[in-house]
């Protein structure tokens, strides 16, 4: 055991060896039970967890072979079957205090907040002196929302725990913890909204807390909620000195001085905080947000002018929120133009200034370029990067701009083409690496973005494998997405699987911090990692990656996938025979030739190591072939995460109307429609198609149903919904009537007639005004319906586009006028 705990593994299966060799001890069950724990350590788990078995038969009534059972579980991540074995641990040995721990610890891990203060007030009990003891107990009643009783544990201990000024001072961590659990004991008496009583608590006991913005922010927000300005006032001005570079405190101290509503105050306010903090760009930006009319200008024209003259790259950025704010969007362009239109004329900004750097010009080009791609208006955003890129032609940031127009103009390939140009001139630059990956990758180049990644990961491992350990989450969903749109479904589920591999990981890492948090007491900390591991899965990328994958066995599931080539059978319907019979032979030696990489690394391995390379469960193929067998329970596990902890994302909760469909699961199909209508309305596109699809088979599937409360309550949620639509025929006539104006809203009124009510006069729905709508939505629209007006409109709208006929090969019309203009051979 002794040699376990110093992680002298090889002693510890000597001296095991030694026991196990004297004939009267073969059959030892605790040093058989240690002799699995070790192997277990050492990466041999299937051997351990034979040995801690066997041990444990031997000796049954030993609480030791229950806990290292317990222990070789937990690390098979068998956490109710580990809890079980620590529970009968617990029965044996009532009184151990690790086994106790060990058991609290797996009962925090699983949520199981009645057993953990169960086993918390079991060590509190055995281990009254012991601090950890109280508070863990303490932050059992918390979690289980007996507040009361945490807020009176944690007293008392404090109380039992007072220490004279001299032993204070020379315990300066204890000093610490003291202040933390004043601050988690403030903490719970704000959840329980006993907001007085929090402040009468805090300044008591201010001497003594040394954490001083969380002291003052705690405090300040408290004055505010009980209407104490003066009191708030102070707290606030003393933290927008410590850190005047934090948007929230001049946002608070605005509302306790009353600078919220009238615009002379917000702007009496600002000013004394701009010179207050004259390199502070927050007091300019703020209130551009909220003032108007003529001081809103004026303002404008001043942090416009500024920002020009210090040449700033990020002046659009921290514009972006007032765009929102059409009025104010057209004031700064023409403030814009008009500093344009001096600056090429006179060199100076307005008349009377004096005149102002080169550089000026090249970032009012700049920005105008971010502000027409925002607009949509790529030709215009073009002109102005590439009057940029002719004034000073070494700036990696307009390369970046123009790439960025580029990908939202339709065109990835010329958008990959120039961050590749912006890398090649920064090639330290780990932002620009970064960027040029997620271009290349969406371009369809994963294996050049791999390429280039490599400049950034450590040497002696694959860049796949680097990448992996080191969870770089938005390179694997951009690979999976990538895979994905070419037909490579394995490869796509491969990423997807990585990416919920690190989320398991993150959820497993929570077992560092039940016992680091409740000896270093960072209780408060501890709380909030706990709520936020509760709904860690609804993070983008892994939301993200539950989609593809979710969409992936949908397709394999009806067919829609051609194992063969690897691509959309719809796709493959309009390709002739020899077209076919090309990609079928592409496809077969793209697998050979992966077959032969793959043999070639394992041979490799094997000279490498003595032991055999072990089998990689995240084979491509092999997913594939778990797909095609089992496509809908594999949806299913994915699925489940979007539905629990995503009900609010639409895309999530449509994927799961579509599973549970095909798992022919009326109640799953209910209550995602519900969740639709209930979170987006009616009015939202996208909820359209899914509610008229309920609508057309949802009698059809309640009658098929034999159990009659099943079958009513399925009737009356349908009921319900119907009373709001109507049959599916009238309730599209007026869905498109009331919503004529807008292309998304007729493309989904189209969907309906072609899926739903088998119509063959779409081009009349979905013609119409073309002002709105993303590029997806259009291309959408033109696979849903030949219309040569949708065409058109699309191309328009869109002319940097392939899929509507740009070219693809030769750079476009702007860039071969810029490239010649400077004497350039640029073939990208």
């Amino acid at each position: 055991m002794k040699c376990y705990e110093q992680k002298q593994f090889k002693n510890g299966l000597r001296h095991a060896k030694a026991i196990l060799s004297n004939p009267k001890c073969t059959d030892h069950g605790e040093t058989l039970s240690m002799k699995g724990l070790i192997l277990s350590a050492m990466n041999k788990r299937e051997e351990a967890l034979e040995l801690a078995r066997k041990g444990l038969s031997k000796n049954f009534r030993s609480g030791t072979c229950w806990h290292v059972y317990g222990l070789v579980l937990r690390s098979e991540k068998k956490y109710e079957e580990a809890i079980k074995a620590y529970s009968n641990a617990v029965k044996w040995e009532n009184r151990n205090q690790l086994i106790l721990k060990d058991l609290s610890h797996l009962q925090i891990q699983m949520r199981d907040y009645e057993a953990f203060k169960k086993s918390r007030l079991d060590l509190l009990t055995l281990r009254p002196t012991l601090r950890a003891s109280w508070i863990g107990f303490a932050v059992a009643n918390h979690l289980l929302g007996e507040l009361d009783t945490a807020f009176d544990v944690l007293e008392e201990f404090r109380t039992t725990q007072n220490k004279t000024e001299g032993q204070r001072s020379r315990d300066h961590d204890s000093d610490y913890e003291n202040s933390e659990i004043i601050l988690y004991q403030a903490k719970i008496l704000i959840e329980q909204k006993k907001h007085k009583q929090a402040v009468e608590f805090l300044e008591k006991n201010t001497e003594e807390i040394l954490d001083v913005p969380q002291y003052h922010e705690t405090l300040g927000d408290l004055r505010l909620i009980l209407g104490e300005n003066d009191q708030a006032e102070e707290h606030f001005t003393l933290l927008v000195h410590r850190n005047p570079e934090k948007r929230v405190y001049y946002e608070k101290l605005a509302q306790a001085v009353e600078a919220t509503s009238d615009p002379l105050r917000i702007n009496e306010f600002y000013d004394a905080m701009a010179n207050a903090f004259p390199r502070s760009k927050l007091p300019l930006l703020i209130p551009l947000e909220i003032v108007d009319g003529e001081i809103f200008s004026k303002r404008l024209r001043h942090y416009f002018k500024s920002s020009l003259r210090k040449c700033l790259p990020n002046i659009h950025v921290t514009l972006r929120p007032i765009y929102n704010d059409a009025t104010k969007r057209n004031e700064l362009e023409q403030l814009a133009l008009s500093f344009l239109a001096q600056l090429e004329n006179t060199e100076s900004m307005e008349d009377g200034d004096e005149r102002e750097s080169p550089a000026c010009l090249v970032w009012l080009y700049h920005f105008l370029a971010q502000h027409f791609d925002y607009l949509k208006d790529y030709e215009m955003a073009l002109r102005y990067v590439n009057l940029a890129l002719e004034h000073t032609p070494t700036i990696t940031d307009l390369y970046v701009t123009k790439g960025r127009i580029y990908k939202h103009a339709g065109h990835i390939q010329y958008a990959a083409a120039c961050l590749d140009e912006a890398q090649s001139l920064d090639t330290a630059d780990r932002y620009l690496n970064c960027k040029c990956c997620r271009y290349l990758i969406r371009a369809g180049e994963v294996e050049k973005a791999e390429k280039m990644a490599e400049q950034f990961t450590r040497e002696n491992t694959t860049v796949q494998e680097n990448l992996k350990e080191m969870q770089v989450l938005w390179f694997q969903i951009e690979c999976a997405q990538a895979y994905y749109r070419q037909g490579k479904y394995g490869l796509a589920l491969r990423k997807c699987c990585e990416i919920e591999n690190v989320f398991a990981d993150v959820t497993e890492d929570q077992f560092d911090f039940h016992n680091y948090c409740m000896r270093k007491m960072t209780l408060g900390e501890y709380v909030e990692m706990l709520r936020w591991e509760d709904s860690v899965r609804e993070q983008k990328y892994f939301r993200a990656a539950a989609l593809i994958a979710v969409n992936i066995y949908i397709q394999i599931h009806d067919g829609s996938w051609n194992p063969e080539t690897g691509g959309s059978a719809s796709a493959e319907a309009n390709l002739s025979e020899a077209e076919l019979k090309k990609l079928k032979s592409k496809k077969k030696k793209e697998a050979l030739k992966k077959k032969k990489e793959d043999e070639k690394k394992k041979k490799e391995g094997a000279k490498r190591n003595a032991e055999p390379v072990k089998e990689d469960p995240l084979e491509p193929e092999k997913l594939l072939k778990e797909a095609q067998e089992k496509a809908l329970e594999k949806a299913k596990e994915w699925c489940q995460w979007l539905e629990t902890l995503s009900p609010n994302w639409l895309p999530g909760q449509v994927a799961a109307y579509e599973l549970a469909k095909r798992r022919k699961q009326p109640f799953q199909q209910l209550r995602a429609v519900k969740r639709l209508i209930n979170h987006h309305g009616l009015d939202n596109a996208a909820v359209h198609f899914t509610v008229c699809d309920w609508i057309s088979q949802a009698k059809q599937t309640i009658d098929s149903v034999e159990d009659e409360v099943v079958s009513k309550v399925l009737a009356d949620g349908h009921g319900e919904i119907q009373a709001l639509t109507g049959d599916v025929a009238s309730y599209n006539k007026k869905y498109l009537t009331d919503n004529r104006s807008s292309y998304p809203h007729r493309l989904q009124v189209a969907r309906v007639a072609k899926i739903v009510e088998k119509s063959d006069d779409i081009e009349s729905i979905i013609e119409g005004d073309f002002s709105a709508g993303t590029i997806d939505d259009y291309k959408e629209g033109v696979a849903l319906s030949k219309s040569s007006k949708l065409i058109e409109a699309a191309k328009s709208l869109f002319p940097l586009a392939i899929e509507f006929g740009a070219e693809s090969d030769n750079p476009p019309r702007m860039l071969k006028e810029f490239d010649q203009s400077n004497g350039q051979k640029n073939e990208k």
